[in-house]
């Protein structure tokens, strides 16, 4: 009888922990989260934005861009620009049998897609995790690295791959968007900083008096030197040259009247570009002359200049009425 009763007892246990067993195991919804949901996040104190759309009827894929400084390139030279970047894609759970021959799913230490770039997969790994593949390009791109810029190759994480089981089932839908995170940054468009201006050498040039107040051309013959002077302070300082003995440059405080940015001479027929006058026909103004030949010639009493980008500056800031002084 006892043993009988051991048996039905023993019967009971095996019969229970047999039911326990068979238990399924509950099947829990996806979790949100920045990589996996669409909208605006602010996680570990960066900013990040994250669209999804159906890769296929059954698989919903999502883009995840982080707000970081980023590489640009403008007239041949690269610069530091703050926007969004390109993060990861990640493709939610779904049926692994759906991603048969798919090579973003099929482990592989060299791929190459149609565009002939180099890819890896790894699937199952402990960087992936049970249930999942990860893709990385090998990519060429420039870095900015301890303030230089240059080229640098190497294997980026491109895309995650997660796959469904017993206890995550598929995700076949687009999750509902987050909720709205104040005072998402916005990139705006990349403005190039200014060239710095070589510094003046003021040292060695010796000004007028009368140069010190407003703008003036501050034109000297014994130094062979014009410097432009805004309140007593030099912007910059040229090389020129003067009339001959027979058509002096004549010395004195002058107002500049006129200005012509193209002007040839009526009497000469040569080209005087961004001819400022001061004394009846004499003008400062470009000559190619000067810059061909130096010294070694002359004008008819106008004050040459041969640094034309230096000119040109010049001429954009000074102003009819403006004051030109000439001395020895």
């Amino acid at each position: 009888m006892l043993k009988r009763a051991l048996h039905v007892f023993m019967a009971v246990i095996l019969g229970a922990t047999l039911g326990l067993a068979a238990l399924p195991q509950e099947a829990k919804a996806l979790e949100p989260t920045l990589y996996n949901q669409p909208g605006d996040h602010f996680v570990n104190g960066r900013y990040w934005r994250t669209s999804c759309d159906m890769y296929s009827t059954n698989v919903v894929r999502c883009r995840t861009e982080i707000f970081a400084t980023k590489v640009v390139k403008y007239a041949g030279n690269y610069y530091n620009h703050n926007g969004w970047v390109f993060n990861n894609l990640t493709y939610l759970p779904s049926d692994e049998g759906q991603w048969a021959g798919n090579p973003l799913a099929t482990s592989s230490d060299a791929w190459y897609a149609p565009d002939g770039r180099k890819w890896k997969t790894e699937c199952n790994t402990p960087a992936t995790g049970q249930g999942g593949c990860r893709s990385y390009a090998f990519v060429s791109d420039v870095v900015n690295e301890g303030g230089k810029f240059f080229r640098k190759s190497s294997w980026i994480l491109n895309n995650i791959v997660q796959f469904s089981t017993a206890s995550v089932p598929a995700q076949k839908t687009i999750l509902p968007a987050a909720p709205a995170v104040p005072n998402m940054p916005v990139e705006t468009a990349f403005v190039p900083p200014k060239p710095t201006a070589p510094p003046v050498n003021t040292t060695s040039f010796r000004t007028d008096s009368r140069c010190n107040t407003g703008r003036v051309l501050c034109i000297s013959k014994n130094q062979r030197k014009m410097a432009y002077m805004i309140d007593g302070k030099i912007q910059d300082v040229v090389s020129v040259r003067f009339g001959s003995e027979l058509t002096p440059t004549r010395n004195g405080n002058w107002t500049l009247f006129r200005k012509s940015r193209n002007h040839v001479s009526s009497l000469y027929g040569s080209a005087m570009p961004f001819a400022m006058f001061f004394s009846g026909g004499q003008a400062v103004h470009y000559s190619s002359d000067f810059n061909r030949r130096g010294y070694n010639g002359s004008s008819h009493g106008c004050v040459n200049v041969r640094d034309y980008n230096a000119l040109e500056a010049i001429f954009n800031s000074i102003r009819v009425n403006d004051r030109v002084v000439v001395y020895n």
